[in-house]
């Protein structure tokens, strides 16, 4: 990691784009598997996020994912692509250096990838689909649907041959803080968002950067 950024951290001075580089790099430097602790909107204890990974690569342009086989990397997203900084399999991260409250506005809004139809960046519309399911058509094949049902993900895919429908093992969706401020309180987003996990930066701290705040 370059020096001005390892000073920045600490100093609790980065930016949105630089936290991101300085996450991406202690994530493909880190011992997997890379287990922190998660918490709701709310502060309220939730599973811990895992993080487990082969390989790493950014997304081709005009793509939703890294494609079959791609199901054991870790995905980054493409300059300006959707919502999403990061993805490993089915489980889709945000990383920035503001609250949660303020980062879901406008384009980092959680709730827009679930709505349809799907309009990229690049001006295609995606009827009929979302941007989840997009992404995990591509990824997984079959036929994918990504709601939020009172506050909670329901996803599931359709297997093309059997016609079953199974829920999709895994799915989160994960906002990790890159400075350390004090975590609001947001009773009402958690009723309307339950199943998102927020990584404070104390907790992620204690497991990516313990060297460089000891």
């Amino acid at each position: 990691m370059p020096e001005n950024l390892m000073r920045r951290l600490k100093a609790n001075n980065l930016d949105g784009d630089d936290f991101e580089q300085v996450f991406f790099h202690a994530l493909i430097c880190a011992s997997k598997p890379i287990v922190l602790t998660a918490t709701n909107v709310d502060g309220k204890d939730m599973d811990s996020i895992v993080l487990k990974f082969d390989d790493y690569q950014v997304i081709s342009r005009q793509k939703h994912s890294l494609g079959p086989g791609k199901e054991k990397f870790m995905a980054r997203g493409y300059p300006n692509y959707p919502r999403f900084d990061f993805m490993i399999g089915p489980m889709f991260i945000q990383v920035s250096v503001s609250e949660f409250v303020d980062h879901n506005r406008n384009s980092g809004e959680i709730q827009k990838a679930f709505k349809r139809p799907y309009k990229d960046i690049f001006g295609n519309i995606h009827k009929d689909r979302n941007q989840i399911e997009c992404y995990l058509d591509e990824m997984y094949s079959g036929n994918h649907t990504a709601e939020i049902t009172e506050g909670k993900f329901v996803v599931t895919r359709k297997d093309p041959k059997t016609g079953q429908v199974d829920n999709v093992p895994g799915f989160r969706i994960v906002y990790i803080c890159g400075r350390d401020i004090q975590q609001k309180r947001h009773p009402k987003l958690a009723v309307e968002l339950e199943d998102v996990a927020h990584v404070s930066f104390k907790d992620l701290k204690d497991v990516l950067f313990a060297n460089i705040f000891t």
